[in-house]
């Protein structure tokens, strides 16, 4: 997760990874702080392929009845969700992976 500005003085907007989504609803160390930053930033981004990937774990781990409320849990977020992905999107993303720390779990 990195907040990821849209140029100069603009809004700063998180972009939320299946890690940072899996620790806010497993509970673990760095739920709180995915949790401030769904209710207080100025924006958050869920790409198609986290929800894809969330619900994928979760379905393999817990079940589909689960697996289905926390992809309506998600789905009902004020987020934005990335459906399609291009190249202004695209460039500044592919480097979060790599510079980014994950949050402990």
């Amino acid at each position: 997760m990195r907040p990821e500005s849209e140029g100069s003085g603009e809004t700063k907007k998180y972009l939320l990874d299946t890690s940072a989504l899996l620790t806010l609803m497993e509970d673990e160390a760095g739920a709180d702080e995915v949790e401030d930053i769904i209710r207080n930033s100025e924006g958050v981004i869920i790409p198609f392929i986290v929800l894809l990937e969330l619900y994928y774990i979760t379905l393999r781990e817990k079940g589909e009845e689960i697996a289905n409320r926390r992809f309506v849990l998600l789905k009902s977020l004020d987020a934005e969700y990335l459906t399609t992905v291009d190249e202004p999107i695209f460039a500044p993303c592919r480097k979060i992976q790599g510079c980014v720390p994950s949050v402990p779990g």
